[in-house]
């Protein structure tokens, strides 16, 4: 992993504008130009990693940090739909939240997604973290284009404690 670069653009339009790929992101697939401001923006935010692949440093994807309230961090990641399935979304997400637990501050990492993201939901239970809450039609990033009426989803949390990602490290 490493930081964002604005040169980016092309391989993150490459997979942000893939309709699979965001299907559960609370945005539409990006045009060209999106994708070119929206690498400009992640290569000014820390919490934005690049995840590449080893052999050639093709971007593949990214995982993303927010700190919310005291000791507690929310992830993120998308990958570019060629790389679903080898692990690499696996091995990055285990990195990023072993690097948080490094940080003293850092007490609980916790990540949302739509439970129709099996998927993620797999991803995340593989990592160790547990369903800690599934909210009913709490959020809303599209509306019915015959009635404008917003379309609710469900958001599952799942999330881990430094003691139990550490314990989970032990052999």
């Amino acid at each position: 992993m490493r930081p964002f670069f604005a040169s980016d653009w092309p391989c993150l339009h490459e997979y942000l504008s893939d309709p699979e790929v965001v299907r559960f992101e609370p945005y539409e697939p990006f045009q060209e130009e999106e994708s070119r401001r929206e690498a400009e923006n992640r290569s000014k935010n820390p919490g934005f990693l690049a995840v590449c692949e080893k052999n050639d440093g093709t971007l593949i994807g990214n995982v993303c940090q927010f700190p919310t309230r005291s000791g507690n961090v929310e992830i993120g990641y998308v990958f570019h739909r060629k790389f679903w399935g080898q692990g690499y979304a696996s091995e990055a997400v285990a990195a990023l939240v072993d690097a948080l637990f490094q940080q003293p501050a850092v007490h609980r990492v916790f990540a949302e997604c739509n439970p129709q993201n099996t998927a993620s939901e797999k991803l995340l239970r593989r990592l160790g973290l547990r369903r800690e809450a599934w909210l009913k039609q709490n959020e809303s990033f599209a509306t019915n284009a015959v009635t404008g009426e917003p379309i609710w989803q469900d958001t599952v949390i799942y999330a881990i404690l430094r003691e139990e990602w550490i314990a989970k490290q032990r052999p």
